[in-house]
């Protein structure tokens, strides 16, 4: 799967949506008696399936079936005054791990879920504003990193300029652990400092003799460096992919011992192959990442519960960074998730909420049922 990337990127007024990124990322659009909404989603609601059944019952019709129609049509039901208050009621009915941008005719509503599982950050620059999954893709925008939105925090941006509040109660921050070392841009803040200390980490842990260290892709250029600097090898960036071609440099590789540096992102045969035709001598592969990763339930509505580590056994294998390894990198980060490494995931199944959600906003928009 792709890296993650913006969710939304709208710049001056909030209007229209920009790229979307690849973590379960949805788009849905509809016509309220209030004026237009668009939501961006990325991540899983839990309980969609729950959801999408009451709004069957109630008459409406579902074309999509992902969480940001369903986002959608739970606003449009809401029977709260103000679109800001719409969205958080709606919100609050869902259980999982997401975060979302829903942009209305004068505002621009974003939300990241309590346990904050996926990041999402703001930006600014002259005559805007941009949200992104990743601070990373907000550099690539032109826009001014300003702070990541916390979790459980609903951000509000209209023509009074920005301001914020609690959706839901207080939660546990759970952020993704593999997020920083696999997912996220390589070009954001901090995630180069996280992947280099990974690649030192794993030459500690898992050393090799060799002459240089290759990275797979430039994703991975931070963690080979890391892992070059503790080995006192140079590190070099022999390996170029076009076009779905892979290609060596023979007076990079020719006859040295490489180790191949990799998180997992990429498959790495193409890589293997390209040194070997090159003429590396022997070519070993480090991964930057703990093994056999389970696949992640919160990236994109799956119709079953996560998988328990008794049903998804798995185990650490030679040549990649251990669970304690991306526990040591990881330090000062606080609790993280590791759900698709030990089977403990952060968000319980899909259930009813326990209380009403209170308006947040006050104001006297008109019904923005869905027409």
């Amino acid at each position: 799967m792709a890296r993650r990337g913006p969710i939304c990127a709208p710049l001056g007024e909030p209007r229209g949506v920009g790229l979307l990124g690849q973590v379960g990322a949805a788009a849905a659009t509809g016509r309220l008696r209030g004026g237009s909404l668009t939501v961006v989603w990325c991540g899983a609601a839990r309980d969609g399936d729950r959801l999408r059944e009451q709004i069957l019952a109630r008459g409406a019709v579902l074309r999509a079936e992902d969480d940001a129609e369903l986002l959608l049509h739970l606003v449009a039901a809401s029977r709260q005054s103000s679109l800001s208050s719409r969205v958080v009621d709606a919100l609050y009915q869902m259980t999982g791990a997401f975060t979302t941008v829903v942009i209305g005719d004068d505002r621009l509503i974003a939300a990241r879920d309590p346990v904050g599982l996926w990041g999402l950050w703001l930006g600014q620059r002259a005559g805007g504003w941009g949200l992104a999954t990743d601070p990373g893709a907000l550099l690539a925008m032109g826009l001014e990193v300003l702070r990541e939105i916390e979790p459980g925090e609903v951000v509000i941006v209209g023509a009074d300029g920005l301001s914020k509040a609690r959706a839901w109660p207080a939660a546990q921050p759970r952020p993704c652990g593999l997020d920083r070392l696999r997912w996220a841009r390589p070009d954001g803040p901090e995630v180069a400092q996280a992947r280099m200390l990974a690649g030192s980490r794993l030459a500690e842990e898992q050393p090799a003799i060799v002459d240089l260290v290759v990275p797979l892709t430039p994703d991975d250029d931070a963690a080979a460096e890391g892992f070059a600097a503790v080995l006192a090898r140079p590190c070099v960036h022999g390996l170029i992919a076009e076009a779905g071609d892979w290609y060596a440099l023979p007076a990079a590789v020719g006859g040295a011992r490489v180790a191949l540096v990799a998180s997992g992102l990429t498959e790495v045969e193409p890589g293997i192959a390209a040194l070997r035709r090159a003429g590396a001598a022997q070519v070993e592969v480090r991964w930057s990442v703990p093994s056999n990763p389970a696949p992640c339930p919160y990236r994109a509505a799956p119709s079953a519960a996560p998988p328990g580590p008794e049903a998804d056994p798995r185990r650490e294998e030679p040549g990649a960074l251990s669970r304690a390894g991306l526990a040591a990198v990881l330090h000062g980060r606080g609790t993280v998730c590791a759900g698709c490494l030990d089977g403990q995931w952060p968000i319980v199944w899909a259930s009813e909420p326990e209380t009403v959600q209170l308006p947040l906003f006050g104001g006297d928009e008109r019904s923005n049922a869905l027409v």
